[in-house]
């Protein structure tokens, strides 16, 4: 057996078996054949665009087909996300690097606790994006800055958790922002209610 140290903590291996040399891979497996997180062409030749986000992606994505109703709970990205992909693993990152995160917030909520829950989280957060535009850039509102610049600053956080997942979950920030922003919007319906 020979260990290749590629700079990371987890070596990859090789097994001089049946006459030849055989990779292992994490948990001990030959790899007879590299599992593929995608057949398409088309998508491997994308994996290494945004720092290999989009293998990480794809990868999440093929290991959500048994997360509709619960998930597969918190920080339990390494064990199921695809890390025997070696072709591509060497490819994007120049070394075998396990990974344990989709750098995605939406999908981290679909792998975390489920599709339906994520489905719910985005459909809450897309009505109060549109009510508070609604109430920054409406016809018969007048325009404060302060309601538009808490608008903007909950949609930056929105806009950066596609290329990242721990920004939200650690960023009271956010949360912070997103309920003074709808306060502010809420606030200014119910004194133009009290007035009619």
């Amino acid at each position: 057996a020979i260990a290749f140290e590629l700079g990371y903590l987890t070596p990859v291996q090789a097994d001089y078996r049946d006459g030849g040399w055989k990779i292992e891979g994490t948990g001990g497996d030959i790899l007879d054949q590299v599992p593929q997180v995608s057949r398409s062409q088309k998508l491997q030749k994308l994996y290494p665009y945004l720092n290999g986000r989009i293998f990480v992606w794809a990868n999440t994505i093929s290991a959500l087909s048994d997360c509709w109703l619960i998930g597969h709970g918190s920080a339990t990205s390494i064990l199921y996300l695809n890390q025997q992909n070696l072709p591509a693993l060497l490819n994007i990152f120049g070394r075998y690097t396990l990974y344990n995160k989709p750098h995605n917030w939406y999908l981290q909520i679909a792998q975390d606790t489920g599709i339906l829950s994520a489905v719910i989280m985005l459909i809450g957060l897309v009505a109060v994006m549109i009510a508070g535009a609604k109430g920054c850039f409406g016809k018969k509102v007048a325009w404060d800055p302060w309601k538009t610049g808490l608008w903007f600053a909950a949609l930056s956080y929105l806009l950066l958790s596609v290329f990242h997942d721990s920004q939200i979950y650690v960023a009271p920030m956010f949360w912070f922002l997103l309920g003074m922003g709808f306060r502010a919007q809420t606030a200014g319906t119910a004194k133009e209610t009290k007035r009619a």
